[in-house]
């Protein structure tokens, strides 16, 4: 995972005071349950903690990876990190958030915007494969 160094041409387009949330990027991983074929578990894996800014939004849809229209809940902004996609996983609040699309802002490889939509808490069944 890369660190966070933007360039002050950056930083005059987000001003780093603007991350003032902390998120965490986790990898899900997925297994099969105990002897079982048709029951898997679930867990995360915790890869980085990152200063972000985050933004609620309403009435946002994406196309997702597979051109599906997917509902967007969360925008969060944070400092490129290099090999971050869409399997990863944004863990804030105690609620997991899953990315739908990723864009390195202005190609610069200095901040990244994910879209995400919330998949809610891990202890609750209905939010479990």
């Amino acid at each position: 995972m890369g660190h966070c160094a933007p360039s002050p041409a950056c930083e005059a387009r987000i001003p780093l005071g603007q991350l003032d949330q902390l998120i965490d990027i986790n990898i899900r991983n997925i297994g099969s349950s105990s002897g079982s074929s048709l029951k898997f578990d679930e867990s995360f894996t915790l890869l980085q903690n990152v200063p972000a800014k985050v933004e609620t939004v309403s009435g946002l849809a994406v196309f997702g990876e597979s051109n599906q229209i997917r509902s967007v809940t969360h925008v969060f902004t944070i400092c490129f990190i290099v090999g971050l996609d869409i399997d990863t996983w944004v863990r804030f609040k105690g609620r997991n958030f899953d990315i739908i699309t990723i864009e390195n802002l202005a190609e610069t490889d200095q901040f990244l915007k994910i879209q995400a939509s919330e998949r809610g808490v891990e202890t609750l069944a209905v939010n479990r494969i």
